[in-house]
């Protein structure tokens, strides 16, 4: 996707002549934001009766449910509590936006593996990137295979 779709970039562009994306963070994205999206691009994990979770989704009464309800299927609690809508976490107000979301998705899905591997390398997962007219937008969801 062409950055420039998008308006802001298209404005900053306008004025400076070009998209330099350090210079346009530097101008327009306060640190506050850059450590959030920090958080959610390369999340923290922990483990937790043998599954490993999000950890900013993980709330032990809630996962304590899920494991009751689902029968302790490990994979199926992990693909509740790791679960993340990027339409959740963006506002989104034109198409470019979507477009643009939609081609970040495979990006963050492939930092949230590498994020998993390094807190814990003797653990296998896989990451899946659910898109298209029956989904609520991009959605990533990390598992383990162990």
């Amino acid at each position: 996707m062409d950055p420039t779709e998008l308006p802001e970039i298209e404005a900053w562009v306008g004025i400076v002549g070009d998209f330099d994306p350090k210079s346009f963070c530097a101008a327009n994205v306060p640190v506050a934001h850059a450590f959030a999206l920090a958080e959610i691009f390369w999340p923290d994990f922990i483990e937790y009766r043998g599954m490993v979770l999000l950890k900013s989704a993980f709330d032990e009464d809630a996962v304590a449910a899920w494991i009751d309800r689902l029968d302790g299927d490990r994979a199926a609690i992990e693909g509740v509590v790791n679960e993340l809508h990027l339409w959740d976490v963006f506002g989104l107000e034109s198409d470019a936006e979507y477009r643009a979301l939609a081609a970040i998705a495979p990006k963050v899905a492939k930092m949230w593996k590498a994020a998993a591997y390094e807190a814990f390398p003797a653990k296998r997962f896989r990451v899946t990137l659910a898109e298209g007219p029956d989904s609520y937008g991009p959605t990533l969801t990390i598992f383990t295979l162990d």
